[in-house]
């Protein structure tokens, strides 16, 4: 039986038509270069945005925040450059609106080991996704950010 981890890497690269660089970046330690499109689209949000809507930085309240809003899987943090990464299906946003950044098929994201839940670094905040099931609900996170947008300068919220 394969470990959830090694599932993990098996589905992210399963499109991909070459998978073994993938499978030695992660062997090393280091993210692996992944077309975005294939098995997912990604959104992109600042760091500084998921924390504020949560009470402070720490993992435990941004997974508390991410669960409390039914996003339980499919997240990857890069403190390095400051942003949260959000795993969803293919096509599921068509376009950048409302505050999410979508990261289309012309994109390659490094995706960390399936392994590595802590940083420094890029690793998973929320358990990588072993299936498209795994996938975080692009709803849900619109759910997570209208706090945020509340916020705002200039933002009115739409009756």
């Amino acid at each position: 039986m394969l470990s959830r981890c090694h599932k993990a890497g098996a589905w992210l690269v399963s499109r991909d038509d070459n998978p073994g660089p993938a499978w030695e970046e992660w062997k090393q330690g280091r993210p692996a270069l992944l077309q975005v499109g294939r098995c997912f689209d990604v959104i992109r949000l600042p760091a500084s945005t998921i924390q504020g809507v949560t009470e402070s930085a720490g993992r435990e309240s941004l997974e508390w925040a991410l669960r409390y809003r039914g996003i339980r899987s499919a997240v990857i943090v890069d403190n390095t450059h400051r942003w949260h990464y959000a795993l969803v299906p293919p096509g599921a946003v068509a376009h950048s609106t409302n505050g999410l950044e979508v990261l289309g098929r012309d994109t390659c994201l490094g995706i960390p080991p399936p392994h590595y839940w802590d940083g420094p670094g890029t690793y998973w905040l929320m358990a990588p996704p072993n299936s498209e099931d795994m996938l975080c609900d692009p709803t849900a996170l619109r759910a997570l950010l209208k706090p945020a947008e509340l916020g705002r300068p200039g933002h009115q919220e739409e009756p």
